[in-house]
Formats: C-alpha cells, structure tokens, sequence
C-alpha cells in the first residue's frame, strides 16, 4: 500500500525496507543502522523520516490492517450465507496474508514487544476475531453448523492453521494461495456443518 494511489514515496519505500528486515531478523535484530544502510541513506537522514523504528512498524502495521479490514469488508458487504461468508474470510486472510507476509511474521514473532509499542494490537486482533466468530454464530444459529462447537474455539483453531501459511507456503510450490485458501476452507467448513454431527 502506497501514500498516494498509483505514487511510491521514499517513504514507502523505506517501509517496505524495514519490513523485510524486521521480518528476517526480528524487530529488536534489526537496526536503524541496517535499514538506513539497504536504502541507501546515513542513519541519521533516516530519522528526517521517522522519528524511530517504534514509529515504522505501527506505520507498516497499521497499512497491514487497512488492507485486512478492507477486504474482509468486502466479504461482509456481499450479504453470503454463514458458510459462503466464512469461506471468504479465510481467502481474504490468506490473500492479504500473501499481499503481505513480512506483516505476518512480524505480527507472530514480535509480538510480545509490539504490544508495548501500539496501544491498537488486542483491538485489531478482537476486531478479526469478532469478525469470524459472528460468521460461526451465524451458520449454528442457522442451523448450519455444530451447536457443540464453541465458536472461539473453532475461530482459534482456523486463524492458528491460517496464520501459519506464510511460514510455509511457496509462491513457486505446487499450490497457489488460494487453492491452500479453498482446501482450508473446505476443511473448516466440512468439521463444522451440523450434517456431519448427525451422519
């Protein structure tokens, strides 16, 4: 995501710098130093830019979450069944996890530190949960889905398996995203139909 529609500013790009490195070697193992050093610019022309790097990663974060809100709003917006829109938020998640794997792996393995840094991490983190749990709600009081399933529960049991995709997935492997999206999806959506809690 650019400042301006269409327009990459220095300071796109110097985020984007800085969230491959902080997504390499960790928030606290990547310096001003090695930033400044990959754009090309002294350190200290760094900071005409950003005051610190507590102040790029909210920045690269809170990009992050427009772009994951954005398209689950997308989904929302389309009025689908329970399981049409679950099925949807899961593509969306791995879409923008796609569009954006170095957020990803920031948000896992810096988080301990990111929530001393941002005072918005549990708020966007319930706000995703909220959104896919009131999908699982949706489908059981439809009928549509398992009544002994907490919806919690099978929220952190779907965005665990999701999350982990960029860990693994290979832009150049046998899958593309969004068939790992559609295999997931089925997965998810074949545990919590309430045909199979009868069968």
């Amino acid at each position: 995501m650019t400042s301006t529609a269409g327009v990459v500013t220095r300071r796109d790009e110097i985020l984007a710098i800085a969230a491959g490195g902080f997504a390499t070697s960790g928030f606290e193992g990547c310096s001003v130093r090695d930033i400044a050093e990959q754009a090309n610019i002294l350190s200290g022309s760094l900071y005409h830019h950003f005051a610190s790097k507590d102040e790029m990663v909210v920045e690269i974060l809170a990009r992050y979450w427009e772009r994951l809100f954005g398209a689950y709003d997308d989904v929302l917006a389309r009025r689908l069944s329970p399981e049409l829109t679950l099925r949807g938020l899961v593509l969306a998640s791995l879409e923008v996890a796609e569009q954006c794997p170095n957020e990803v792996r920031i948000l896992h393995q810096d988080w301990h530190y990111l929530v001393a840094v941002t005072d918005d991490l549990d708020t966007n983190m319930a706000r995703v949960e909220q959104t896919f749990t009131d999908a699982i709600e949706a489908g059981g009081a439809a009928g549509l889905f398992r009544a002994d399933i907490d919806p919690a529960i099978a929220y952190r049991t779907i965005m665990g398996a999701v999350a982990w995709v960029t860990r693994w997935h290979r832009p150049d492997g046998q899958f593309t995203m969004a068939e790992v999206g559609e295999l997931q999806a089925s997965l998810w959506l074949g545990g919590l139909s309430a045909q199979r809690s009868t069968s």
